[in-house]
């Protein structure tokens, strides 16, 4: 196995196929920890992005939860099963978009919610630029989640 400073990140075409064809057994809703954290630093209704949000699990549980959700991955395909997956009794904004470049469009959110993106960047070049980039979504005096 290479060096991490050798190593790519995983295109989103081959994260379309992992979703397509693998077992995402990562996709899974909130520990229960990190449900405290939320409920007592970030109540319900706050407004939640749920950066490389997969297929859905965390968003949908925020959702459940009274959380105000946008969840975005850069994986089409993740985004098109995670629609699929939530029920017409909950309201969760979907995007297609590069955490490493998040389109103005998404907006600033007082909470930033990260579950499995920076663990997959191996470079630490590409590690800052992500840190720069949820900063950059992060609302002023919000709060963020790696």
């Amino acid at each position: 196995m290479g060096k991490a400073q050798d190593m790519k990140p995983m295109t989103a075409q081959e994260w379309d196929l992992t979703y397509q064809f693998g077992d995402p057994v990562w996709d899974e809703p909130p520990t229960a920890t990190l449900a405290r954290l939320l409920t007592r630093h970030a109540p319900p209704p706050a407004e939640v992005i749920d950066v490389g949000c997969g297929l859905g699990a965390t968003s949908r549980w925020l959702a459940e939860h009274g959380y105000q959700v946008t969840g975005c991955d850069f994986s089409s395909q993740a985004i098109e099963l995670a629609r699929a997956r939530i029920p017409e009794t909950l309201t969760v904004r979907f995007a297609v978009a590069d955490v490493m470049r998040v389109p103005p469009q998404l907006g600033q959110f007082p909470v930033v919610l990260e579950r499995g993106v920076l663990h997959a960047i191996p470079q630490t070049t590409d590690r800052r630029r992500f840190v720069e980039a949820m900063a950059r979504v992060c609302l002023t005096g919000g709060s963020g989640s790696m």
